[in-house]
């Protein structure tokens, strides 16, 4: 009876093995020579459990221990895929449908198509991330306005990160059913993220590749499964009961969110909002790319399905993954932020007859901006 149950338990294995491989074969997970070494190992798990099968009998010795070990083996070769196959539902899940409401079904044609569907990350090229911050609690899939809006110019060969911070009522033309109408860039968020996409898009010159998308929930819900993060505050300032003292803090979701929102307990109001919230991404980028986190990325995903929303195809997220993983270590990023005046006064297209503040960017500056972010990824306009 001993010898059936070994044999069974090496035929489990065979086919589980030969399942990893496949599954190892059809998806990008891990770096190509992580799952070159991988899959060697099991092909000689393979061959080995041939052998002992063919090999096993009445007489063998130590058939218990062969059973539990490649009981662990088997056990193994099943949980792991399954796992990863859990990973990889999580990714699309957070992936937004192109018919979703969060889309702008009345951007024009031509604007659609500027968006070039092609991965920007085959070839460790530089590409644009928007990150899009709605100012809602709760479920992701909402329209709402855009609380925080920075723009990231990334390129992953050199683990560089230029992050633009655009203040939220900056006064800009409005893209899809803003009718390029002047008004807050907070107010497209209501037209959906392609209305927000394409401002931003005409405002530098640029063409965004990808999208992230968050709430209020995200970032808590995020902040405190990362176990909380550190930033280094520039201002003694006070929220409610929180003191937010000058220098290296430690920050929980609730905090975190805190700290990101507040604006006026500063002299600059929403310039130092933005510093503070691209400090929060940094720290967010800091602590997501430790090693013990992308390992246990499972956990993450689990909370990214129900509070983040993407564009970016789950096969190049993966992309990004393995480049990490091949090339771990800190990120060299560069914070600045789009400059301007404030005034009271101007149209709003979505509330028309309000006094509103408004945020007027400076044109040197905003060509300064377009000008590194061509620098950083090389020449892409949407010229």
């Amino acid at each position: 009876m001993g010898n059936k149950i070994l044999k069974s338990l090496l035929i489990v294995n065979i086919l589980a093995s030969i399942y990893f491989i496949y599954f190892l074969f059809k998806n990008d997970i891990l770096p190509q020579s992580y799952r070159l070494i991988l899959i060697i190992i099991l092909l000689l798990n393979i061959i080995i459990s041939i052998f002992l099968c063919l090999k096993i009998n009445s007489k063998s010795r130590f058939k218990v221990l062969l059973g539990i070990m490649f009981f662990i083996i088997c056990a193994f070769n099943i949980f792991v895929p399954y796992t990863l196959n859990k990973s990889l539902s999580s990714l699309n899940a957070i992936q937004d449908d192109n018919n979703s409401n969060l889309k702008n079904s009345n951007l024009d044609s031509s604007d659609e198509s500027e968006k070039n569907p092609d991965s920007k990350i085959n070839n460790n090229e530089g590409f644009l991330l928007y990150f899009s911050g709605i100012d809602s609690y709760g479920q992701i899939d909402k329209i709402s306005r855009t609380d925080a809006d920075i723009l990231m110019a990334i390129r992953p060969k050199d683990k560089k990160i230029l992050m633009v911070s655009i203040p939220r009522d900056t006064y800009v033309p409005i893209a899809g059913k803003g009718n390029n109408q002047k008004d807050k860039l907070t107010h497209s968020g209501i037209y959906g993220i392609n209305s927000t996409v394409q401002t931003i898009n005409n405002l530098f010159g640029v063409n965004i590749d990808y999208y992230v998308r968050v709430n209020f929930t995200s970032v808590e819900k995020i902040v405190d499964l990362l176990g909380g993060i550190d930033v280094e505050n520039d201002h003694n300032f006070k929220v409610r009961d929180k003191v937010f003292e000058k220098g290296t803090i430690h920050l929980n979701g609730k905090e975190t969110l805190d700290f990101a929102r507040e604006r006026h307990s500063f002299k600059d109001g929403d310039i130092q909002r933005g510093k503070n919230q691209q400090k929060v991404l940094k720290a967010l980028i800091k602590k997501g790319s430790n090693p013990s986190i992308i390992l246990n990325m499972n956990e993450y995903l689990q909370i990214f399905e129900e509070y983040v929303r993407t564009d970016m195809p789950r096969e190049d997220i993966l992309k990004l993954v393995n480049m990490e993983i091949s090339n771990p270590g800190s990120w060299n990023i560069e914070n600045i932020s789009l400059k301007g005046q404030g005034k009271m006064g101007l149209k709003s297209y979505a509330m028309p007859g309000s006094n509103l503040y408004m945020y007027l960017p400076d044109e040197g500056s905003i060509r300064e901006i377009s000008d590194q972010i061509k620098e950083l990824i090389g020449e892409k306009t949407n010229e």
